[in-house]
Protein backbone atom coordinates (compact mmCIF):
# COMPACT_ATOMS: atom_id res chain seq x y z
CA UNK A 1 0.00 0.00 0.00
CA UNK A 2 1.22 3.58 -0.71
CA UNK A 3 1.74 5.65 2.09
CA UNK A 4 -0.21 9.23 2.03
CA UNK A 5 1.86 12.40 2.37
CA UNK A 6 0.48 13.03 5.76
CA UNK A 7 1.57 9.59 7.23
CA UNK A 8 5.13 10.41 5.33
CA UNK A 9 5.48 13.67 6.73
CA UNK A 10 4.80 12.17 10.29
CA UNK A 11 7.94 10.21 10.20
CA UNK A 12 10.00 11.16 12.96
CA UNK A 13 12.87 12.34 11.07
CA UNK A 14 10.57 14.90 9.30
CA UNK A 15 9.06 15.91 12.41
CA UNK A 16 9.50 18.59 14.93
CA UNK A 17 8.66 16.22 17.72
CA UNK A 18 5.27 17.44 17.82
CA UNK A 19 3.14 16.07 15.72
CA UNK A 20 3.95 18.93 12.59
CA UNK A 21 6.19 18.59 9.62
CA UNK A 22 9.69 19.83 10.22
CA UNK A 23 10.20 23.05 7.39
CA UNK A 24 13.87 23.59 6.86
CA UNK A 25 13.92 26.88 8.62
CA UNK A 26 13.10 24.88 11.83
CA UNK A 27 15.57 22.34 10.98
CA UNK A 28 18.52 25.34 10.44
CA UNK A 29 17.70 26.83 13.55
CA UNK A 30 17.57 23.60 15.23
CA UNK A 31 20.94 22.67 13.90
CA UNK A 32 22.30 26.08 14.18
CA UNK A 33 25.96 27.80 12.28
CA UNK A 34 29.18 28.43 13.68
CA UNK A 35 32.69 28.52 12.77
CA UNK A 36 32.47 25.67 10.50
CA UNK A 37 29.99 27.40 8.27
CA UNK A 38 31.85 31.05 8.14
CA UNK A 39 34.85 28.98 7.30
CA UNK A 40 32.91 27.08 4.55
CA UNK A 41 31.46 30.28 3.47
CA UNK A 42 34.74 32.18 3.04
CA UNK A 43 36.74 29.13 1.60
CA UNK A 44 33.37 28.45 -1.30
CA UNK A 45 33.38 32.48 -1.74
CA UNK A 46 37.62 32.78 -1.92
CA UNK A 47 37.21 30.22 -4.90
CA UNK A 48 34.74 31.72 -6.78
CA UNK A 49 36.36 34.83 -6.36
CA UNK A 50 39.53 33.27 -7.79
CA UNK A 51 37.67 31.57 -10.55
CA UNK A 52 36.07 34.81 -12.25
CA UNK A 53 39.81 36.32 -12.07
CA UNK A 54 41.16 34.00 -13.75
CA UNK A 55 38.41 34.18 -16.50
CA UNK A 56 39.03 38.13 -16.17
CA UNK A 57 42.76 38.47 -16.66
CA UNK A 58 42.86 35.76 -19.50
CA UNK A 59 41.24 38.71 -21.78
CA UNK A 60 43.63 41.46 -20.49
CA UNK A 61 47.04 39.12 -20.28
CA UNK A 62 46.47 38.05 -24.03
CA UNK A 63 45.86 41.69 -25.24
CA UNK A 64 49.06 42.77 -23.47
CA UNK A 65 51.24 40.02 -24.40
CA UNK A 66 50.44 40.44 -28.20
CA UNK A 67 52.71 43.34 -29.08
CA UNK A 68 55.97 42.47 -26.60
CA UNK A 69 55.74 38.60 -28.26
CA UNK A 70 54.64 39.50 -31.71
CA UNK A 71 51.22 37.12 -31.40
CA UNK A 72 49.12 36.99 -33.98
CA UNK A 73 45.29 37.14 -33.65
CA UNK A 74 45.50 33.30 -33.94
CA UNK A 75 48.32 32.78 -31.17
CA UNK A 76 46.22 35.30 -29.18
CA UNK A 77 42.89 32.73 -29.05
CA UNK A 78 44.77 29.83 -28.41
CA UNK A 79 46.38 31.47 -25.31
CA UNK A 80 42.76 32.63 -24.49
CA UNK A 81 41.32 29.46 -25.84
CA UNK A 82 43.87 27.29 -23.47
CA UNK A 83 42.18 28.25 -20.25
CA UNK A 84 38.81 27.36 -20.75
CA UNK A 85 39.95 23.99 -22.05
CA UNK A 86 42.02 23.56 -19.45
CA UNK A 87 38.57 24.12 -17.60
CA UNK A 88 36.45 21.73 -19.27
CA UNK A 89 39.08 19.08 -18.72
CA UNK A 90 39.50 19.99 -14.79
CA UNK A 91 35.76 19.16 -14.46
CA UNK A 92 36.09 15.98 -15.30
CA UNK A 93 39.20 15.06 -13.52
CA UNK A 94 38.51 16.77 -10.12
CA UNK A 95 35.19 14.02 -9.81
CA UNK A 96 37.60 11.67 -10.26
CA UNK A 97 40.02 13.19 -8.12
CA UNK A 98 38.08 13.98 -4.81
CA UNK A 99 36.01 10.76 -4.93
CA UNK A 100 38.45 8.78 -4.58
CA UNK A 101 40.90 11.28 -2.16
CA UNK A 102 38.28 13.32 -0.56
CA UNK A 103 36.32 16.40 -1.50
CA UNK A 104 38.52 18.59 0.75
CA UNK A 105 41.98 16.90 -0.75
CA UNK A 106 40.14 17.77 -4.41
CA UNK A 107 39.92 21.20 -3.51
CA UNK A 108 43.25 21.47 -2.00
CA UNK A 109 44.43 19.98 -5.70
CA UNK A 110 42.46 22.72 -7.15
CA UNK A 111 44.02 25.74 -5.10
CA UNK A 112 47.37 24.05 -5.07
CA UNK A 113 47.28 23.99 -9.14
CA UNK A 114 45.95 27.05 -9.83
CA UNK A 115 48.18 29.01 -7.64
CA UNK A 116 51.58 27.42 -8.77
CA UNK A 117 51.05 27.59 -12.45
CA UNK A 118 49.08 31.04 -11.92
CA UNK A 119 52.69 32.42 -10.49
CA UNK A 120 54.57 30.42 -13.02
CA UNK A 121 52.65 31.82 -16.15
CA UNK A 122 53.78 35.26 -14.58
CA UNK A 123 57.04 34.22 -15.12
CA UNK A 124 56.81 32.52 -18.77
CA UNK A 125 59.45 33.48 -21.38
CA UNK A 126 57.42 33.01 -24.49
CA UNK A 127 54.15 31.31 -25.55
CA UNK A 128 54.69 28.00 -25.34
CA UNK A 129 55.47 28.38 -21.23
CA UNK A 130 52.84 30.62 -21.25
CA UNK A 131 49.86 28.33 -22.94
CA UNK A 132 51.16 25.58 -20.70
CA UNK A 133 51.23 27.26 -17.27
CA UNK A 134 47.70 28.86 -18.45
CA UNK A 135 45.98 25.43 -19.96
CA UNK A 136 46.91 24.34 -15.87
CA UNK A 137 45.63 27.27 -14.31
CA UNK A 138 42.49 26.57 -16.31
CA UNK A 139 42.68 22.97 -15.25
CA UNK A 140 43.16 23.98 -11.32
CA UNK A 141 40.04 26.85 -12.15
CA UNK A 142 37.96 24.29 -13.18
CA UNK A 143 38.63 21.59 -10.56
CA UNK A 144 37.48 24.07 -7.73
CA UNK A 145 34.05 23.28 -6.38
CA UNK A 146 31.30 25.27 -7.54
Amino acid sequence: RERTCAEMMASPLLSNGEGSALTVPSALGHIGHGKFHLLLLLFAGATQFADAMELILISFLADELRCPWGLSQFEVTCLQLSVLVGMGVGAVVSGTISDRFGRWRGTAFAIAITGAFGLLSSFSPGLPTMLTSRFLVGVGVGSAPT
